[in-house]
């Protein structure tokens, strides 16, 4: 009785070890995943087709709304600009005025409007 006990404790301390370690894998790849998302401007208004739909991640400034992306499309007029060293692009959502002006990480959604690219913010990280 008390071997069957131990081997039960045994197996549930192995099963619980192995959802942990293929949740730990999801996160390690997840790493891999953003390092294959971040992208620059230019490829995405190079080709907005390519990236309609994907998730990317950019390394940019916030401009606010002092920005005119002529190669991007304004979804709404509350929109705001993001740039990096490639050219600039319309985001939506999820840039409030605190963080115009700062260095940013964005991570957001390609969806294309009137043949132009726009980002929908899914998260922002301020650079440090």
């Amino acid at each position: 009785m008390k071997k069957s006990i131990f081997a039960l404790f045994l197996a549930m301390i192995f099963v619980s070890g192995c959802v942990k370690s293929q949740h730990c894998g999801e996160k390690e790849s997840g790493v891999v995943n953003r390092m294959e998302r971040t992208v620059t401007i230019k490829k995405i208004v190079a080709s907005p087709e390519q990236f309609s739909g994907r998730e990317v991640v950019l390394n940019v400034k916030c401009l606010g709304w002092k920005g005119d992306c002529k190669d991007s499309a304004r979804n709404t007029r509350s929109d705001v600009a993001i740039a990096d060293d490639t050219g600039c692009i319309y985001v939506k959502g999820g840039l409030r005025r605190t963080l115009w002006g700062k260095q940013l990480i964005v991570h957001g959604t390609v969806h294309i409007l009137k043949g132009k690219p726009y980002i929908e913010v899914d998260n922002v990280e301020v650079k440090k």
